[in-house]
């Protein structure tokens, strides 16, 4: 079993788990939170270069370890405005403001940030509009030496419907993989979990978690949350097999973690979200679950829908149209995204 796991600091309680597979991104990490006291300009030009890019696929945790840095960034220098943006919500608040003549706004907003986090760039493919003030604003940032970090799936040379200025500008950036943890890592992060919510699993119990359930942190930290929660009813070994057992659809295993992660932030239970309920409590985690969903994976509407009780494409599109709106408008919700979106 690998036992130089590192555990980076994200703050608030967060912590990113990297093992030999992430050995290069946790001295990233050092290294951006070792030299808060320095200007970003000083910062980016010695240490990291233009722009720092996280790529790797879903369920890696980049997603997570931006917002860590960005919550470490604003922690250490308090009078520093620190913006985290989702790339849908960029796209969307600058087709909004374009349409109400807002446009300088918006910019101004963005562009005066001391550190800007755009989270899953890719979903800016087919915006060429929004591509072109992105890239303006990137210069912008740059000129202020703000510090950047974007993530995405793959590298900018691989990004399918962008623009060849943004990606020839993303290009400049560090690039830094995120990869899924290995399963001598899983292993090691089990015991960690296992032992800090005393759960019995033993070496068997944690092998078996590392190595059949799906890739990523947040599928063995929820099976294991799960049998903590159950164990006083079952043997572990039972509640283990029980788990394991329902890993059958390799489509569903994202949508399994991100209902399990919604499900904990909004205690609604996943048979509610899946059920034909339409109690607002239940629609509206069903629509978060759903939007995080479109967000962070390649799963098609359909497939979405599938999961949430055979539901329809355009019911999921709606379901996911409604949630944006909402995140703008309820006070809870945004809070419940953003930390849904973090786990990821």
């Amino acid at each position: 079993m690998v036992t130089d796991v590192l555990t980076i600091d994200l703050g608030e309680g967060q912590t990113f788990f990297a093992g030999p597979e992430n050995r290069y991104l946790a001295g990233v990490a050092a290294t951006l939170c070792d030299c808060l006291g320095e200007p970003a300009d000083t910062l980016l030009s010695d240490s990291l270069g233009d722009a720092l890019l996280l790529y790797g696929p879903p369920l890696s945790g980049k997603t997570h370890f931006a917002r860590g840095l960005a919550t470490r960034w604003q922690a250490a220098k308090s009078d520093a405005k620190v913006l985290f943006l989702a790339a849908s919500d960029y796209a969307r608040e600058f087709a909004s403001a374009c349409q109400a003549d807002a446009v300088d706004m918006f910019s101004e907003r963005v562009r005066s940030c001391d550190m800007f986090v755009l989270d899953a760039i890719d979903a800016l493919a087919e915006k060429p509009a929004a591509q072109q003030h992105l890239c303006r604003t990137l210069d912008a940032l740059q000129r202020r030496n703000s510090l950047i970090v974007i993530t995405a799936r793959v590298l900018p040379g691989q990004l399918q419907d962008f623009e060849t200025g943004l990606v020839s500008r993303l290009s400049a950036a560090l690039a830094v993989s995120v990869a899924l943890p290995s399963v001598e890592t899983r292993q090691h992060l089990a015991s960690l979990l296992a032992e800090r919510y005393d759960v019995p699993l033993g070496e068997d119990g944690c092998r078996a978690l590392a190595t059949r359930l799906p890739a990523g942190v947040l599928p063995i930290e929820n099976a294991i949350h799960s049998i903590a929660a159950q164990q006083p009813t079952a043997s572990v070994e039972a509640l283990i097999e029980s788990i394991l057992s329902e890993q059958t659809d390799s489509d569903e295993l994202p949508m399994k973690s991100i209902a399990a992660a919604t499900s904990r932030l909004t205690g609604i239970a996943v048979a509610d979200m899946k059920s034909p309920s339409r109690r607002t409590s239940h629609v509206r985690a069903r629509g978060l679950a759903m939007l995080a969903a479109r967000r962070l994976t390649s799963l098609s509407l359909s497939a979405v829908g599938k999961y949430f009780g055979r539901r329809d494409h355009t019911t999921v599109m709606h379901a996911c149209d409604k949630t944006e709106h909402l995140i703008q408008t309820d006070r809870p919700l945004p809070s419940m995204h953003e930390a849904l979106v973090a786990v990821f």
